[in-house]
């Protein structure tokens, strides 16, 4: 473990990423918990920085030098850390003192909720299909959706060979006479997805923002804003699962 000065054992698993402080508690007192080889029950204990801290025989590592942002991505800018050619990319809206990274992509005509981070799990567990994160989208189509459209999206919809594309529409509305607005939520996170799915049953995609990513929106920023986000949030995002006192995570 890497400490700077003591710190409680409940406060050093939440840095890790386990659960919140309280939750981190009652894992404690459930005897899950080694610190130095020894069960330890006192969710209080000042650690020092030699101290090996095991949660069911898993070493814990503080997150404190893990970041992660929202970016409100605009149009006209690529995913990648690195564009050979020279194209604008989304690390050019973003400025921080650690090697950040997008979490999946959006294309470069897809704007809305983009996250970076530097850490490699959290972007893991974000993007891999097992997880299901849900990502929000709204959708601009030309025509309407039939009934029998929002039931196969539900169901899933053949956007390529062996693969399917698969959503829920939570609604959709006219915003003009020929044009839809959608909102439809994923959990797959596919190449785009989204418009493979409404090309696949005869639509036109007019635009597409992500306007949620595991909870996390862009509310209060501008198209090419970002802010980085609290503890409480980054947390949110590992979707800890506390079950009998112990923690899953896989």
């Amino acid at each position: 473990m890497t400490l700077d000065r003591s710190m409680r054992l409940n406060k050093y698993l939440a840095s890790c990423g386990v659960a919140s402080r309280r939750k981190c508690e009652d894992i404690i007192r459930s005897g899950t918990v080694l610190v130095n080889g020894e069960i330890e029950v006192n969710p209080f204990r000042l650690l020092l920085p030699e101290d090996s801290i095991l949660l069911d025989d898993q070493e814990m590592f503080s997150l404190v030098d893990t970041e992660v942002i929202v970016l409100n991505k605009p149009d006209g800018y690529i995913t990648t850390t690195n564009d050979p050619q020279g194209r604008n990319t989304v690390m050019d809206l973003v400025k921080s003192p650690n090697r950040l990274f997008p979490v999946g992509r959006l294309d470069k005509d897809t704007t809305g909720v983009l996250l970076l981070t530097n850490d490699g799990n959290l972007a893991y567990q974000l993007t891999h299909p097992k997880y299901q994160v849900e990502k929000v989208y709204r959708v601009q189509i030309m025509g309407f959706l039939s009934n029998n459209d929002i039931e196969q999206i539900k169901s899933g919809v053949m956007i390529g060979s062996d693969e399917t594309g698969q959503g829920e529409v939570l609604s959709q509305n006219k915003v003009s006479k020929s044009v839809t607005e959608i909102e439809l939520v994923l959990t797959q996170g596919k190449k785009r997805e989204v418009r493979r799915i409404f090309s696949s049953l005869g639509y036109k995609v007019i635009a597409l923002q992500r306007i949620s990513f595991g909870g996390i929106t862009t509310d209060g920023l501008n198209l090419g804003h970002w802010r980085r986000l609290s503890e409480e949030e980054a947390l949110s995002l590992r979707r800890e699962k506390v079950v009998s006192g112990t923690v899953d995570l896989r």
